[in-house]
């Protein structure tokens, strides 16, 4: 009897070896299920870290938007510059023909400045002509130099003849002198009148001519003026 009953214990502990043997089992079960679950929380994980690379490309393709809109304001710029560029080119085309008008105001200029200069060379032509106008009437003046000086030269010569007849009246008087020493008589004293009568007649008739002269050339450089 202890035998079967021993025998029922020991298929009844058998039966719990089972159960334990099936609740092993099913804890290792529920292990790989816990590593399941694991894996599925690397795979979530990796979802997430998808998930931030999506949120990462889309934060890319925002800056690549941004970018465009960098790009397209660029454009807008590029284009606004273009404008102001073509704008500066009108005023630039503006500025050459102003330029081109202060060229030719330049050359107006020029030519006027050239026609001043012909007309100073005129001018001064006039000017050499006035030159030579005053050479002439200097060698005019030189001229009548040249007649004072033939006149004075003609005072001199006056000068001259008077010395030379007042060296004849020294010498008339000296014969005169030595005649009446010599020769002392009435007739001394005709003699001596005569002689001084002569003398002074001669001396009047030289100066008035050379003062004559001198009167005439005088006139003639006055009208000559």
């Amino acid at each position: 009897m202890n035998f079967i009953k021993n025998a029922i214990n020991h298929m009844n502990g058998i039966n719990d070896s089972i159960d334990g043997m099936n609740g092993i089992k099913n804890a290792i079960n529920d292990i790989n299920g816990i590593k399941n679950s694991i894996n599925d929380i690397n795979g979530i994980k990796n979802d997430i870290n998808v998930i931030h690379v999506i949120k990462n490309d889309i934060n890319f393709i925002h800056v690549i938007k941004n970018d465009i809109n960098f790009i397209y304001g660029m454009k807008k710029d590029i284009k606004n510059y273009i404008k102001v560029i073509y704008g500066i080119n009108n005023d630039m085309n503006d500025l050459n023909e102003i330029y081109g008008i202060n060229n030719d105001i330049y050359g107006i200029n020029n030519d006027i400045y050239g026609i001043n200069n012909d007309i100073n060379d005129k001018n001064n032509k006039y000017g050499i002509n006035n030159d030579i106008n005053d050479i002439y009437g200097n060698n005019n003046e030189m001229a009548d130099i040249y007649e004072i000086n033939n006149s004075i030269n003609d005072i001199h010569g006056v000068i001259v003849i008077e010395n030379s007849i007042n060296g004849i009246n020294s010498a008339i008087y000296g014969i005169k002198t030595s005649f009446m020493v010599s020769k002392r008589g009435p007739w001394n004293f005709l003699y001596v009148f005569l002689t001084n009568l002569w003398q002074k007649h001669v001396r009047a008739y030289i100066i008035l001519s050379k003062c004559l002269h001198l009167v005439t050339k005088a006139l003639i450089i006055t009208t000559n003026k």
